[in-house]
């Protein structure tokens, strides 16, 4: 007799997942993120800051060249990042291996008030530092009182 095994830390992860979707749709908006990956492991920490000039995303390359990462932004004013992580030597044997390889992408909606073509990235020290600077036309200012 088969009998059906339920995982219930499957049913819990697809909650989970369920539970992010709807946060995402209440919340939705500003810097949004989506991302595609082969599985889980391959998520890169990301970290969104705001101030009165711009945005600043970090996220965590570690072992990624430079020459790696891809950075564009689409028609429909989304940031979109991706990266390769090269798999180590084939010529070894891995007793334990926790860091994944392959492709990653993300992706974020852009708020109207950025400047498209104020976008700078730095790779420094496994972190992606990723500058979107706000339009000046829109950016908070104070009007001295005469």
């Amino acid at each position: 007799m088969l009998i059906k095994w339920n995982d219930p830390w499957t049913a819990l992860q697809s909650e989970m997942h369920s539970l992010r979707d709807e946060m995402q749709k209440v919340f939705g908006g500003l810097l949004s993120s989506s991302s595609s990956r082969r599985h889980a492991d391959d998520i890169s920490a990301v970290r969104i800051l705001e101030d009165q000039t711009g945005y600043t995303i970090e996220m965590a390359m570690p072992g990624i060249a430079k020459d790696a990462i891809e950075l564009e932004v689409d028609t429909d004013n989304q940031l979109i990042i991706k990266a390769h992580r090269k798999r180590e030597s084939e010529d070894v044997v891995l007793h334990r291996h926790e860091r994944a390889f392959g492709d990653i992408c993300h992706s974020f909606d852009l708020p109207n008030d950025v400047d498209r073509e104020q976008i700078d990235a730095e790779l420094r020290d496994g972190l992606l530092h990723v500058s979107v600077s706000k339009r000046p036309e829109l950016q908070h200012r104070s009007i001295e009182v005469n």
